[in-house]
């Protein structure tokens, strides 16, 4: 697997392993103090949110297929409105006939609905869709190859490779 994919993942999951250890401390220590508690449970939905949205912007900068970016936008898009719902349901008793339920059920049939269109319209080939960005050569042709080319695929010329041109 490419290292620029690892790059966003092991940020993302380092992110959210601190906030995981945050939410234990506050779960441990303030627990007892209702408003503060509530303060610091939004504002650590709020940091996941920005690591989702994050992790997804350069992860999309990665992956040069359109149809995989919209999976993996429409996948952020759905854990973000999930972390929002569950952030504040405690708050949807001040919102009649369950109007916060509807809401947010309408708002995450959006990036869902997307999700289902680029994977319908894919099911043919799903293990295509995520190919990575690659490094590549290009020729004195002008034609642009896969470092892992030794010769051009336009005109057979032969590639200097990595260790060449350094």
């Amino acid at each position: 697997m490419n290292k620029e994919l690892y790059r966003p993942i092991a940020r993302a999951i380092t992110a959210l392993i601190l906030i995981i250890l945050i939410k234990f401390a506050a779960v441990l220590t303030l627990k007892n103090t209702v408003e503060f508690y509530s303060f610091v449970d939004i504002a650590l939905s709020i940091a996941v949110i920005i690591i989702l949205l994050k992790f997804g912007f350069e992860f999309n900068n990665v992956i040069t297929n359109e149809d995989s970016r919209s999976i993996v936008t429409g996948l952020v898009l759905t854990l973000v409105i999930i972390t929002l719902y569950v952030t504040f349901r405690p708050y949807s008793e001040f919102l009649p006939y369950g109007i916060y339920h509807i809401v947010f059920f309408l708002l995450i049939m959006v990036p869902l609905y997307s999700l289902w269109e680029v994977v319908h319209k894919n099911s043919d080939r799903l293990s295509e869709l995520f190919v990575l960005t690659e490094k590549r050569i290009t020729c004195s042709c002008g034609r642009e190859n896969p470092t892992s080319n030794r010769y051009c695929g336009g005109c057979g010329s032969p590639l200097a490779q990595r260790g060449d041109s350094e």
